[in-house]
């Protein structure tokens, strides 16, 4: 899991939070900033130990870790989001492929609308359900010239209904450029 900050651009990468928390307890939580959940976990652990239930609380730990193991993503996710982060995600559509030198580049597959299976980008009926699927449209032509220039400026691309930047899409060129100067200017 990515997430980047919309205010500056700084993203942080949370990978495997299932197994740091399996490893760790709730200690990975507090490193998180997640305070409720590593206190509930130190109160249980307290709790157990302190209770004198030394044998059965040593069987009971380790389950309470691989329940939080379980919930650790959610967690995190919700954490971010409720921070204002944006959850960044790998595109699989053709929108962040771009234009190479002025030409749109024609990704090598697509995913079926109705099984979610991975066919080639020409295909017509799909080899994994037998769906019959609209033909491709046809690629559009690159923009203007003179849009052409601002794009690789700012390093913007058109995925033949959009512009992107960065991982964001916006239906004008001038929105899309407005963000990039705006980006910019932060960072200088």
């Amino acid at each position: 899991m990515q997430f980047k900050n919309p205010e500056n651009g700084y993203t942080e990468d949370k990978s495997a939070p299932w197994l740091w928390a399996l490893l760790f307890g709730g200690l990975y939580f507090i490193v998180c900033g997640l305070w409720a959940p590593s206190i509930i976990w130190l109160l249980l652990a307290i709790g157990l130990y302190e209770l004198h239930f030394s044998p059965p609380a040593t069987i009971l730990m380790p389950l309470v870790g691989v329940v939080y193991a379980f919930l650790a993503p959610g967690l995190v996710r919700n954490s971010y989001l409720r921070k204002g982060w944006v959850e960044v995600k790998n595109s699989e559509s053709i929108g962040m492929a771009g234009y190479v030198s002025g030409k749109m580049q024609t990704p090598e597959e697509k995913t079926c609308p109705f099984c979610a299976e991975k066919i080639k980008y020409a295909a017509i009926k799909c080899k994994h359900c037998g769906a019959d699927i609209e033909p491709p449209s046809a690629i559009p032509d690159a923009p203007p010239a003179s849009d052409t220039q601002q794009m690789e400026e700012f390093g913007i691309a058109f995925d033949g209904e959009r512009y992107v930047y960065g991982e964001y899409k916006y239906g004008k060129l001038s929105d899309a450029i407005s963000y990039a100067k705006l980006q910019k200017n932060r960072s200088v």
